[in-house]
């Protein structure tokens, strides 16, 4: 259903938004959401997040890393975060921030440090499979956490979910990520590893079983059949992740968590070694402009 154009064109409307009204330095955007994996529908907002390089004068004054929501005109949101959180919201294993090592729509800012922003995006990619698989075990967790989440959030009525409430009693959006986050798990219980594309894509779900999903999400069923599919699905993640945490117990590869950090220090030192530099460039040329501006002025009088 996604159209590529569309996407990568409102991503770069996104950016040039946060360029013009915002100080961020920002490094790119992802698309975060449904149309990364095929469940998008003609309602669904471009969602995106977005990772800014801290200003040398936010490092010198230890300000805390931005984590920051904007919701746009268009009710779609982008979700602003310090490079510096990266890794760490990675190393939680939450789908939503995977996505960004694996969608196809990643726009890079052609205004702030394009060539080793690209030089990260490779690093990362190449990483991203270990990164994925660096614990398991989290990773399982997340999902148990998403899913009992999701259950919760199924009857939260906001300012978002109110009309779904009012209309069906609970959110379908909601039943449709709490069952999606089940597949996931029992896919990673299956094969004993996380095969994050596929996860993301659900290749592995057979074509009714996909099209079921989504229809979850568009086609709403009634309140009591809601409920009683997604304690089924909660207490089934349960049971899987119990299982798996006894079958194969925990192991960390502490290993990837040292290259994240490293491509991640390496990149935004870079940045603000070159922010330093084209500032100090800038300031002597506005002082050698001041400079002749004054000969100028004696010499007239």
């Amino acid at each position: 259903m996604a159209n590529k154009n569309m996407i990568k064109r409102d991503l770069r409307n996104k950016l040039n938004w946060l360029n013009e009204n915002t100080k961020y330095n920002v490094a790119f955007l992802t698309l975060q959401g449904s149309q990364n994996y095929d469940m998008d529908t003609n309602k669904s907002d471009v969602d995106a997040k977005c990772f800014i390089v801290p200003s040398l004068e936010d490092m010198i004054a230890n300000k805390q890393p931005v984590s920051k929501t904007y919701r746009m005109d268009d009710n779609s949101l982008i979700d602003v975060k310090d490079i510096r959180l990266l890794p760490e919201l990675l190393y939680k294993c939450n789908p939503a921030y995977l996505e960004t090592l694996y969608t196809e729509y990643l726009i890079t800012n052609n205004q702030y440090h394009r060539v080793p922003t690209l030089l990260l995006k490779s690093q990362l990619k190449e990483l991203r499979e270990e990164i994925c698989n660096r614990d398991v075990m989290r990773m399982m967790n997340a999902l148990k956490g998403l899913v009992h989440e999701k259950q919760k959030h199924m009857e939260r009525e906001t300012e978002a979910t109110a009309r779904d409430i009012e209309i069906y009693g609970y959110t379908p959006k909601d039943l449709h990520h709490l069952i999606r986050c089940a597949y996931m798990a029992e896919e990673i219980n299956r094969r004993k590893k996380v095969d994050f594309q596929s996860l993301m894509t659900l290749d592995f779900l057979t074509k009714p079983k996909f099209n079921e999903l989504k229809m979850y999400k568009i086609n709403p069923i009634p309140k009591i059949e809601a409920e009683r599919l997604a304690q089924m699905y909660v207490n089934k993640v349960d049971r899987i992740v119990e299982e798996f945490e006894k079958e194969n117990g925990r192991v960390v590869n502490l290993e990837v968590n040292e290259k994240m950090n490293q491509f991640v220090h390496d990149y935004i030192r870079f940045c603000l070694e070159r922010d330093i530099i084209t500032d100090y460039i800038d300031r002597r040329q506005q002082k050698k402009l001041k400079e002749i501006e004054e000969e100028r002025g004696n010499i007239t009088e």
